[in-house]
């Protein structure tokens, strides 16, 4: 879809920042911004929820992550905003990035930890290393 590349961001659009919800949808995301308000009459103070439909061309965000989005041309029915930066993790690692030839590098926030083989490794070093301690206490 050629013509969603073409999405003009004014400076001067309305940015907001929120936390991803889902992140299940190709291309989009939902985005929920937590709100405080005093109420007018009693000065209460009110939490108020607010859950936009955002465009997500690369599919930069998963859950949890903060994002800040801007306002734009609607995209679809429930779309008007778009995705500017991901401003922090929810998993610590930086998403899938973009060099300036265009080629994306492989996405490591999904990718295992740890090797199962390292694991298991680790598991029979620790242990022989307890029967040795204890072998020497004796």
């Amino acid at each position: 879809m050629s013509h969603l590349k073409d999405i003009e961001i004014s400076d001067k659009a309305p940015r907001r920042i929120g936390i991803v919800a889902s992140d299940k949808r190709d291309k989009s995301c939902k985005v929920t911004i937590n709100d405080l308000t005093k109420h007018r009459k009693y000065g209460k103070y009110i939490r108020r929820r607010t859950v936009l439909h955002v465009h997500d061309e690369r599919n930069e965000a998963c859950s949890g992550d903060r994002v800040e989005i801007a306002e734009c041309r609607p995209i679809s029915k429930t779309k008007s905003w778009i995705l500017v930066n991901v401003l922090k993790s929810a998993s610590g690692v930086t998403h899938t990035a973009v060099d300036a030839t265009g080629a994306e590098a492989p996405d490591i926030a999904h990718a295992p930890q740890v090797e199962e083989e390292t694991a298991v490794d680790a598991t029979a070093q620790d242990s022989e290393a307890a029967e040795a301690t204890e072998e020497s206490q004796s």
